[in-house]
This record gives C-alpha cells, structure tokens and sequence, in this order.
C-alpha cells in the first residue's frame, strides 16, 4: 500500500472532462479501447491481468481515493475470496488509517452518505 503522497507517480493531477476525454482520442492521445478509466475526473491507467489490476488498486488508485478524502475505499480479491475495506482517509499522507478484512458470511457496511450505511453479506460479491 502507498503509504506517502510523495511515492505517487505525479504530485499534479489535472481535472479532466468528458469533452477533454474525446479531444484526446480525436487527437491520437489515447485509443478506443484504452484500458483507462475516469475516476473523480484524473484519468487513470488499468492493468488487463488480475494481479496487475489489484496491486494498481492497492497502491496508486487507494492512494489517489484517500488523498481526495474518499471515505471509504472497498476492494474485492476474487483470488483470495476476500473483501477489504479501507476508511478514515488521510490526504495529507494519501493513505487511509482503518482497513479491515471480510470473507463470504461476514457483512460489509458499505458507506451511502455522511450516517447512512447498507450492510451486504460479502458473499454478494465472492465467487
């Protein structure tokens, strides 16, 4: 897990819109069928294996979540049937303070708003 703000590739993040998104692939930037995705607006690269794609998501993805003040960043490992969560988010160290760990028959408090929670049994989401 990124523990520093200053381990992130780049410390400038432009904000990027859907027109910008479509000038760029007008202009050769990006391709159809980028493996990228849009996430609070910074456009993000995505690993096509499934280890690639859940240490991005540990490091550089869980990082930029907290260092935006994400309340709660959860990460399904389908090769390990487990479901992690991470809250308490820390900008200033873009890392989150909380993580904790269910497995199929456990809930998962999935946050909805300031007070609002949904638990969900983590089997919803394990193979």
């Amino acid at each position: 897990m990124v523990t520093s703000s200053s381990e992130l590739p780049d410390r400038r993040i432009a904000r990027l819109d859907v027109d910008q998104i479509h000038a760029m692939l007008e202009a050769g930037i990006l391709r159809e069928g980028e493996p990228v995705e849009l996430s609070d607006r910074v456009l993000v690269g995505k690993d096509r294996s499934a280890d690639a794609s859940l240490a991005y998501e540990r490091t550089t993805k869980l990082a930029l979540d907290a260092r935006f003040g994400i309340p709660q960043c959860v990460i399904v490992d389908l090769q390990d049937s487990t479901v992690e969560i991470y809250e308490q988010p820390s900008p200033a160290e873009a890392c989150y303070r909380a993580t904790s760990f269910r497995r199929a028959g456990e809930a998962v408090a999935l946050r909805l708003g300031e007070a609002e929670h949904l638990e969900v049994d983590a089997s919803r989401s394990l193979p």
